[in-house]
């Protein structure tokens, strides 16, 4: 049983994922604050005041969030340990790698009912980024005394009291780590000095720094609580054959660019067999039989108006190899020609759709519903704005080769419209982090969490896979919600409901 878990999560995670920012220099300046943030170095003292009202009303705040958070306990599935003040640091590791393994093999209905369990993942995943590195392996921290000898490097904290109590905490690199980065400030071209382990937990925090800045947020589990809330039930799309044929084929040609575009960030591999793939899937597409089915039909014409973007991504990849001009090419080609297929997947529906219902007033304070409102815009605007300019970006560089504009407008005519320019759903925020996890997912992460799932015995395994079964037959429910309220075509058909008016509608009851 055990091997067969373990065998899962390397199939799940396997090298398919890759690392944020690859190939940015590291430097000197990013080593220092991720250790220490904008903090002045020893003999510099950093002051923290801490008043007595500071302190009372903090507590008063997190005694009237945890008695919110307390009441969603009961909801959140196969993340409850992660949020129960039992257990240790073990019990904390166990449960971060449950929900990882749990949330990311789950079925295309599971993540429909439970689309907030993804945030709950990316909690889990920051857990072990900073359980597997930060506190084991690379810095210790210590109090500092009058009469103390410094240690090399050290940052220190003046805690001082309105009570006049006072004492200095400090953080310092471990020795050896200390040691090579003195020889990488000396040479910052040279990032091996720094050693592997390092290297990799840089990369890490590259990751999960960059899916913070993109969701804008890091309240990852109040954004898991609120998705899972608004589900009232899960049903089954009735799609026409031919709808769900276009589907497949241009989900396998989306795969393959995955494909393609991290062989060619890694330059080791050949992708002849790849572009040979992806040319025969085009092919397929455009020999399907037509259909009086109107979605359908604006897919093939669709399909059709991509195809000098098709025929760029097949040349540019071909000739990318050993050229770092047609490389640029290949990447960018290749990041618009996923834009363009996400746009017209869009206008199909999924195999399954989301009947909605209010947030439940009972499970939120009025301060959380705020909190969620202004994450919603954060996000909407952030992801508008990054998707936006990586969009120009890339239609910048494929015009020399193509009429990227022109393409562009075809697409958004037929109703097609691109991802930044579509408004934030349900679905569409679940997306936005699954696709930014399954992106740059370290694999030393899952390294991490397939050690844990070793430790583990088999009746703790056991436990696991009947937990997962009976959460992926879960719906959310409470006594006090109402019936669905999501009855419009567009919300039967695409889960599409506006989060910002659901969190609306519950802070205007």
């Amino acid at each position: 049983m055990k091997s067969i878990f373990i065998i899962f999560l390397l199939i799940i995670f396997s090298s398919s994922f890759s690392l944020a920012k690859d190939n940015e220099k590291i430097t000197v300046e990013e080593i220092e604050n991720i250790f220490f943030g904008d903090k002045k170095k020893y003999p510099m003292m950093n002051e923290e005041k801490i008043s007595t009202e500071e302190l009372i009303t903090g507590s008063k705040i997190y005694n009237k969030n945890k008695k919110w958070k307390e009441k969603r306990q009961q909801y959140r599935g196969i993340a409850k340990c992660k949020y129960d003040p039992k257990g240790g640091w073990d019990e904390s590791n166990k449960c971060s790698a449950k929900v990882v393994r749990v949330v990311f093999s789950s079925s295309e209905k599971s993540q429909k009912r439970r689309p907030g369990d993804i945030f709950y993942a990316l909690d889990a995943i920051e857990w072990l980024v900073h359980s597997w590195g930060y506190d084991q392996h690379f810095t210790k921290k210590f109090d500092f005394e009058e009469g103390d000898k410094p240690v090399p490097g050290m940052v220190c904290t003046e805690k001082i009291f309105s009570s006049g109590h006072r004492y200095i905490r400090c953080e310092v690199l471990k020795r050896t780590y200390y040691k090579k980065f003195e020889k990488f400030k000396k040479d910052s071209s040279n990032e091996k000095v720094l050693g592997h382990k390092l290297i990799k937990y840089i990369k890490q925090i590259r990751m999960v720094r960059g899916i913070r800045k993109k969701l804008g947020t890091t309240n990852y589990v109040l954004i898991g609580d609120m998705l899972n809330l608004t589900v009232a039930d899960v049903k089954k799309n009735n799609i026409s054959p031919d709808l769900q044929k276009r589907r497949a084929l241009l989900k396998k040609y989306s795969l393959i660019l995955r494909s393609i575009k991290k062989k060619l960030d890694e330059a080791k591999t050949s992708i002849d067999k790849d572009v040979s793939k992806l040319l025969k899937t085009y092919e397929n597409l455009k020999v399907l039989p037509a259909t009086a089915n109107q979605t359908a039909i604006n897919v093939d014409e669709a399909v059709n108006i991509i195809f000098d973007a098709n025929q760029l991504v097949q040349s540019s990849a071909l000739s990318a190899i050993n050229n770092e001009e047609e490389k640029l090419l290949a990447m960018a080609s290749i990041d618009f020609m996923q834009t363009l297929i996400d746009s017209i997947l869009s206008t199909i529906p999924e195999k399954y759709y989301v009947e909605t219902k209010e947030l439940p007033l009972d499970l939120f304070s009025e301060s959380e519903l705020a909190e969620l409102e202004n994450i919603i815009i954060t996000m909407t605007n952030k992801n508008k704005e990054i998707k936006s300019m990586e969009l120009k970006k890339n239609m910048d560089i494929i015009n020399i080769s193509i009429d990227s504009s022109d393409t562009l407008k075809k697409i958004n005519n037929l109703g097609m419209i691109n991802s930044a320019d579509r408004p934030l759903t349900r679905d569409s925020t679940v997306k936005i982090i699954n696709q930014e996890i399954r992106k740059n997912l370290d694999s030393d992460i899952l390294k991490s969490a397939r050690k844990i799932f070793q430790k583990m015995d088999r009746n703790e395994l056991a436990d696991i896979t009947k937990e997962a079964s009976s959460i992926a037959s879960e719906v959310a429910s409470s006594s006090s919600v109402k019936e669905a309220t999501s009855s419009r075509a567009v919300d039967r058909e695409y889960g599409g409901q506006n989060l910002k008016k659901l969190i609306g509608a519950a802070r205007n009851r």
